[in-house]
């Protein structure tokens, strides 16, 4: 709400306990903690209203594993992975028979990827398709990081490796492929274009050993200048 702290909005809701997760779902913001759902209606601090409701809720250290899939939101709870819409909520996972916890996940619309360690302390891809309700599990024992982008989803590594899963790599998006590289880019979204000053550019890369490295800038498409 873009004005001063006097006229922002709060509210406190009636659970204790801290909020474990958040995500946009039909139109509103969504909040979660593990034994309740908070939905937030309204357009503007003066109309805002809260719907609170029980249920089993997203896990303390999974919340990037909440999805807005179709119209459910799924999510890694103390109980098992969840479905829930509207007030109603059920697990989906039984027929995995492990517990699960600190899940990351995305989806790609259709499935829901979901990285987790089981109580023996071994973390792997587990895979939904809400259309079959199948589960699919794969090796990915050191994903921390899961995300979508122009069809593919990608799995991010704690060795720093990026892997790709996607049907046009596949033909199933349930096995891990390596890349060799991989990109993200966000545009600028200030339509003042004289504000729009690059202040600084950070860049990791990893080199093989004797390799070289140049780096080339290039601004609104003019000619590359070497930096």
């Amino acid at each position: 709400y873009d004005n001063d702290a006097q006229s922002s909005y709060k509210i406190k809701v009636a659970d204790r306990g801290p909020f474990t997760g958040c995500v946009m779902h039909a139109g509103h913001p969504v909040f979660f903690k593990c034994n309740c759902m908070v939905e937030v209606f309204g357009d503007s601090p003066a109309n805002y209203s809260l719907v609170q409701t029980c249920l089993s809720g997203v896990a303390q250290g999974s919340g990037a594993s909440l999805c807005s899939v179709g119209g459910s939101m799924l999510y890694l709870s103390d109980n098992g992975v969840m479905c829930c819409s509207g007030s109603h909520a059920k697990v989906i996972s039984e027929s995995l028979g492990v517990h699960l916890k600190n899940g990351v996940a995305t989806t790609d619309g259709r499935r829901y990827y979901l990285s987790a360690v089981d109580d023996h302390g071994t973390r792997a891809l587990y895979i939904y398709d809400t259309e079959t309700e199948a589960w699919y599990k794969e090796k990915g024992n050191n994903i921390v990081y899961l995300g979508f982008l122009n069809g593919d989803v990608y799995a991010y590594c704690s060795d720093n490796t990026v892997y790709v899963i996607g049907q046009n790599v596949t033909g199933h998006g349930t096995t891990l492929g390596a890349m060799e590289s991989f990109t993200e880019f966000h545009p600028l979204c200030d339509d003042a274009r004289g504000q729009i000053v690059p202040v600084r550019l950070g860049l990791r890369v990893w080199c093989d050993q004797n390799s070289s490295l140049t780096l080339s800038v290039s601004y609104d498409g003019e000619a590359w200048e070497q930096r």
